[in-house]
């Protein structure tokens, strides 16, 4: 079991439903060692852990609160830049008994890269993304969704892809390669570099128009200053946005919904992903 995997795994146990189950079995240890005091409190806490993370109202509060910070804008609105970069996601790899790539609620981080590129606000798309758990004889997913582009018109000479990464911190550090030997190529080099290149001025006027989901954008944009700082220009292009208005009755966001759970695990999953490479920074340090 691979570092991506062990994290996956312990990120299930600290999610709503993982924390429901892990506070109702902590619940019976104090039972059966006839601690019956802490049993009940364990159980009214399950309970209540189980309520809250199912309930409308907080998952769509935490998820709208991260959504906002990025907004999304007409196309016509975004200015020229170098590059288009969409994160990995969003797409539903073929696997038996299915023999074609399937949309997801996420999927629409590539029809408005496609957009942008149609619009001149950059002439190359760069997607980023391997499998998160790769299969044998089964390509990684950015080249699916180069293969999507294409179909969608993009010429493919004018799509890059990477396609090792297999979390967004691994995206993220596979573009700063990516991007130099692209300036590179751009610039007529040729490229002898051996291991990770440092940043040149070249990359470092670079303006990147990065797409992807507006709740992921924020854990993005944060990777992409930590890895770049102020040596590139950074623009949020947000996708697959969730909360809009609507008129669903108040009292409905009260009430448990299963729907709410899966809403909020989305958006606890971006809080994690943030502490933890605060908490990896911090380590190092």
């Amino acid at each position: 079991m691979d570092s991506v995997t062990i994290i996956k795994f312990v990120s299930l146990l600290l999610y709503p439903l993982g924390l429901v189950f892990l506070t109702v079995a902590f619940g019976c240890i104090a039972f059966l060692r006839k601690n019956h005091t802490w049993a009940k409190r364990l159980w009214v806490s399950a309970f209540l852990l189980l309520w809250v993370g199912s309930t409308p109202k907080v998952a769509i509060w935490l998820t709208a609160k991260l959504e906002g910070q990025n907004p999304p804008q007409q196309v016509t609105d975004y200015q020229k830049h170098d590059f288009i970069i969409v994160l990995g996601g969003g797409l539903r790899l073929p696997a038996d008994p299915v023999k074609r790539v399937q949309f997801t609620g996420a999927t629409d981080r590539y029809w408005l890269a496609s957009k942008l590129y149609f619009a001149e606000k950059a002439p190359q798309i760069v997607l980023l993304g391997g499998n998160v758990y790769p299969q044998t004889g089964l390509k990684a997913e950015a080249e699916f969704a180069r293969d999507l582009l294409h179909e969608w018109g993009v010429p493919q000479y004018d799509i890059v892809v990477e396609t090792s990464s297999r979390t967004t911190e691994q995206n993220v550090s596979q573009l700063r390669q990516k991007l130099m030997l692209l300036t590179k190529s751009r610039n007529g080099q040729v490229d002898n570099s051996v291991g990770t290149p440092e940043l040149d001025s070249g990359v470092e006027s670079l303006k990147l128009l990065v797409v992807t989901s507006a709740l992921h954008m924020p854990r993005t944009l944060f990777l992409l200053n930590q890895e770049f700082g102020d040596s590139v220009s950074l623009t949020a292009a947000s996708a697959d946005v969730l909360i809009r208005q609507d008129a669903t009755p108040e009292f409905k966001f009260w009430l448990p919904d299963a729907g709410a759970m899966h809403l909020l695990t989305l958006a606890v999953h971006e809080v994690y992903g943030r502490w933890f490479v605060q908490i990896k920074g911090w380590l190092e340090f």
